[in-house]
């Protein structure tokens, strides 16, 4: 995946209200002047003064750090509805833009509903829900719905967080549809903020180490391997959880091979198995990738890093084994499957993390803790 500076067609009307961006000159967040919050700002400690330490600066898009950006005063609109102040893309002539791989578009609005600010020093809430039609298909509908699950509505009709999920109310929001936007997403995310990130489909939500799964093995000490993160996957599955995980494996090391299954051809990878206790005895997990879309069938047999963005469907026992499973994981979208060189991934983080600051890659980002 590139990382093309291209400005997107200007529309000041369009974009995210923001709370906080990025200073031209300092390079550094800037929040909103004190009186537009609510509360304590976790994890930001700059206020925007537009007379003082701001004065002629150029504010900045936080996603892209391109565009743009001003201040809008608190105002009123029709029927007395109270708009908090905010940041927004700017109408000067000169504005270049968002940038095209900017995900100012992916975000949810922070001011929807919201019960308290923002803390920046949490990982953000990364819904998934948008992936829901092809999910829900190969997934049988085994997700149920999350609004009923996450929110209550209090006397004004406002929903807010239950509280066993009040952990996720401060938390920022983004949308993806595809393993191109979820890069995207990480691209921008300091490295300790991305291993804090909550994953939602439906009604569940996984911690980023539930999320991101690896083949790669772990030694864990003198002629032990550890899986824990496929055995956790293993587990969720045997209890009939099921949630979206993003499978990271090479290759070049597990080569794909032809599939056919009800007229439809696929390339399918054979993980690494793995043993763990089930019900009381040791059973065998053999995870099976298999990709059904055209490009993405082209893009597996390529040697190299490949991440599968998938809903995996069920633990299916192999025919005349009473210890043995397939872990299946079957994808149809051609936009769910990317590889990526490891330059690559150095690029998209190191280049571009919030703040202007960077992060090394060197496989932190999806290969952070045990496996």
């Amino acid at each position: 995946m590139g990382t093309s500076q291209q400005a997107k067609k200007f529309d000041p009307s369009r974009g995210v209200k923001y709370q906080y961006v990025i200073d031209e000159v300092t390079r550094a967040p800037v929040l909103l002047p004190r009186q537009d919050h609510k509360g304590v700002i976790t994890g930001r400690e700059v206020y925007l003064d537009s007379d003082g330490d701001h004065k002629g600066h150029t504010l900045l898009c936080p996603d892209c750090e391109q565009a743009f950006m001003t201040y809008v005063p608190e105002s009123k609109r029709m029927g007395n509805i109270r708009v908090r102040g905010h940041f927004k893309i700017s109408n000067r002539k000169d504005n270049p833009g968002h940038s095209e791989d900017c995900i100012s578009e992916l975000r949810g609005d922070p001011y929807s509903s919201r019960e308290r600010e923002f803390d920046y020093s949490k990982g953000p809430i990364i819904y998934m829900n948008s992936l829901a039609p092809e999910f829900n298909e190969r997934a049988s509908g085994r997700v149920s719905r999350g609004r009923n699950v996450f929110f209550e509505e209090d006397e004004k009709g406002i929903l807010r967080f239950r509280p066993e999920y009040v952990d996720l109310a401060d938390r920022e929001s983004f949308s993806v549809k595809n393993a191109g936007d979820l890069f995207r997403v990480i691209s921008r995310l300091p490295l300790e903020r991305l291993q804090d990130a909550k994953i939602i489909y439906g009604s569940s939500v996984v911690s980023w180490d539930q999320f991101v799964i690896k083949n790669i093995q772990q030694r864990a000490g003198v002629g032990e391997t550890k899986f824990s993160r496929f055995i956790n996957l293993a587990r969720d599955l045997f209890d009939g959880k099921f949630h979206p995980v993003l499978i990271h494996f090479n290759s070049h090391l597990h080569k794909p091979r032809l599939v056919t299954f009800d007229g439809e051809t696929g390339q399918r990878v054979s993980l690494p198995r793995f043993r763990m206790d089930h019900n009381g005895r040791g059973v065998t997990v053999i995870p099976l990738v298999t990709v059904f879309g055209e490009e993405a069938k082209k893009d597996i047999r390529e040697p190299g890093r490949k991440f599968v963005l998938g809903l995996p469907k069920e633990m299916r026992p192999v025919a005349g084994s009473h210890d043995r499973y397939f872990m299946i994981v079957d994808v149809y979208t051609d936009a769910l499957v990317a590889g990526y060189d490891i330059e690559t991934l150095r690029g998209l983080v190191g280049s571009k993390s919030q703040n202007g600051k960077g992060q090394s890659w060197d496989r932190a980002s999806v290969d952070s803790g045990p496996h």
